[in-house]
């Protein structure tokens, strides 16, 4: 449990809450019209200025509203989250990046005022279109992406974590990306400990799930 804690730091019921901008992910490049949109974040000092902003920047089209809390443009999408979702994500995107976890879309940044946090990441290959529901697209992807998505399994569960959603409605959490064709779970927050008894079943199911047998 110490290695969990020490490597994800998500399971405390205490996790730090900062009004404001954190830092973000200087490993990305983002497109001038999204790094504009994190500056006038950066500025803002309320909930209802980052509002403002995102309906600015629908208005002017530099990014699509999908539904009332998730915008996108490009590979990126940003998201209106309740703060008691949208922080504990935020940290562990943060950690499973630094693991090098390919399932995970990349964080870009998050801002919090309030009970709201507004979440931005990165999926490679989105590319403006809609991830694909994993069993209509299950044909496109290739043996390299498989491997590649179970090969993520292991370090999770070699870490001690495992993402609960990735069992929950059947594959319903489960996407696939449509310009690079592999493997993405978009939603982290039901990631938790391991108990050594259960690993062999979580690689076997995942296995079954990935190839398809």
């Amino acid at each position: 449990m110490d290695k969990i804690n020490n490597n994800f730091n998500v399971y405390s019921s205490k996790l730090p809450i900062t009004e404001g901008t954190k830092t973000r992910n200087k490993e990305i490049n983002m497109p001038d019209n999204i790094s504009a949109i994190v500056n006038q974040f950066k500025k803002a000092s309320s909930r209802e200025e980052v509002l403002e902003i995102l309906k600015k920047a629908v208005s002017a089209n530099e990014i699509e509203q999908l539904d009332s809390i998730t915008y996108r443009c490009g590979d990126y999408l940003i998201e209106d989250l309740l703060r008691i979702s949208g922080e504990p994500q935020s940290k562990i995107l943060e950690q499973l990046n630094k693991s090098k976890i390919g399932l995970a879309p990349t964080f870009v940044d998050s801002f919090t005022f309030g009970n709201y946090t507004t979440l931005i990441t990165k999926i490679d290959g989105m590319n403006g279109e809609d991830l694909i529901p994993f069993n209509q697209g299950y044909n496109l992807l290739d043996d390299a992406s498989k491997k590649s998505a179970l090969d993520d399994v292991k370090k999770l569960l070699n870490i001690g974590v495992i993402n609960q959603n990735m069992f929950t409605r059947g594959n319903a959490n489960w996407f696939i990306i449509p310009k690079s064709k592999k493997i993405v779970i978009k939603e982290w927050r039901g990631l938790r400990p391991v108990e050594n008894i259960e690993r062999q079943d979580i690689l076997t199911s995942c296995y079954h799930t990935i190839f398809n047998k």
